[in-house]
């Protein structure tokens, strides 16, 4: 990797400090990579992560869509879809002493030559809303339907939590959750009590539930707007390796709690309407 390359903050991104909170944004893939409360970051980021056009920057809030993973059938590529690995507008820029919000945005112009974009060729637009405030970050991504016929996606909020301690961390809200184990087949279970990781990592479960970090002295809250599923993931040791983006340590540093609507819960608009959905990650007082 070069030095041009490496993810900086020179680069593409948009930095911010008000007052009690600091954050970064990226044009690329109008992603959040950081959101700090004082001294605590609330997210993960590689120190491997890469910034340029066709890659994804590995860390902080990366969009998914129209797709997640390799799309429902599994035959999709890339990973995640096409609008993370490309370049967002800025359309909005604007704080008060509440707090500071940005809007990107994307259509169907500016993705005309990405990767993938021959597997989902509607008619869209998107706008990502960025909105910092002293106790963290909402994220919302609202998708309207410029074409003539309905539209169909997948659409995730990838967020990669910041951990202090992996083996001690307990996740709240999801028990009694339904899930489907990627890493068993797909196969079907029930969640019993707490999430915790000793192993790889990788759920999607039908829950649109707020979520609970307990991260030693650190509380982390996660609520969804609009999310029909959460989807939990770590690689833990045997998977780290796998990704050229992470250190051989990483795994330890972070868990995603994804907001989204995929598979069974894909989103369907009609011509000339929208659809937002969202996430609100937030330290408890």
């Amino acid at each position: 990797m070069s030095e041009g390359e490496r993810l900086t903050h020179r680069s593409g991104g948009y930095r911010g400090d008000h007052g009690p909170v600091t954050f970064t944004s990226y044009a690329l893939g109008a992603q959040v990579t950081s959101v700090a409360l004082g001294d605590d970051q609330l997210f993960f980021l590689s120190d491997l992560a890469t910034y340029r056009p066709g890659a994804a920057i590995r860390g902080g809030v990366p969009v998914c869509f129209p797709w997640f993973a390799d799309g429902p059938d599994g035959d999709l590529a890339p990973s995640h879809g096409f609008v993370r690995k490309v370049e967002w507008e800025l359309i909005g820029d604007r704080g008060d002493e509440t707090g500071h919000e940005l809007l990107w945005r994307i259509g169907s112009e500016q993705v005309a030559a990405a990767d993938g974009r021959e597997e989902w060729p509607a008619d869209f637009e998107a706008i990502c809303r960025h909105a910092f405030g002293e106790d963290g970050v909402l994220i919302e991504l609202t998708v309207r339907n410029r074409g003539a016929e309905p539209i169909t996606f997948e659409e995730l909020l990838h967020s990669y939590l910041r951990v202090d301690d992996l083996d001690a961390l307990r996740v709240t809200g999801l028990a009694g959750a339904r899930y489907l184990d990627k890493t068993r087949d797909l196969a079907e279970f029930t969640q019993e009590g707490d999430v915790s990781f000793t192993g790889p990592t990788d759920r999607i479960y039908a829950s649109d539930a707020s979520l609970t970090l307990h991260d030693g002295d650190r509380t982390i809250i996660v609520d969804k707007i609009n999310s029909a599923n959460t989807v939990v993931w770590n690689p833990f040791d045997a998977g780290v390796a796998k990704f050229a983006d992470l250190g051989p340590d990483d795994w330890r540093r972070f868990v995603c709690i994804e907001a989204g609507n995929v598979r069974e819960n894909a989103i369907t608009v009609d011509p000339g309407a929208e659809h937002t959905f969202g996430t609100r990650i937030r330290r408890a007082p």
